[in-house]
């Protein structure tokens, strides 16, 4: 008796949760991709290669919290750079050798034989590396 009970609030359980829509699946719904905040950048290129200019190994280039979507910061040494928190929403960090610009959402780096382009990933918690 009991084990019947349980079988059929186990059935029960599973047909409930199996018509609730998952929560996860609207999570981008109402983030506008197109919004100044998510494309625009606070920062020119120059500034960019200013700050680069300007690091030393005591105190690297910090671009924290920087808005820096869209910016073409191809063949820049962003290899110390302190990039935590930095927007880079279609920011162009690496030239590449196929037709297809690389960017941040691949997350792959795509090899290039031209010598002295670094390539970039963001896949550090912290600081930019160069590949």
């Amino acid at each position: 008796m009991i084990r019947a009970s349980i079988r059929i609030a186990a059935i029960g359980m599973f047909g409930l949760a199996s018509a609730i829509p998952a929560a996860s699946q609207g999570m981008m719904e109402h983030v506008d991709l197109t919004s100044p905040e998510m494309a625009s950048a606070e920062m020119t290129r120059a500034d960019v290669e200013a700050a680069i200019a300007s690091a030393t190994s005591l105190k690297p280039a910090d671009l924290a919290g920087k808005k820096l979507s869209g910016l073409d910061l191809s063949g820049l040494d962003l290899s110390g750079a302190i990039l935590r928190g930095a927007r880079l929403n279609k920011t162009k960090l690496a030239t590449n050798c196929s037709t297809r610009p690389y960017s941040v959402r691949s997350r792959i780096p795509v090899p290039c034989s031209k010598p002295g382009v670094p390539i970039i990933t963001t896949s550090g918690p912290t600081r930019a590396s160069a590949g």
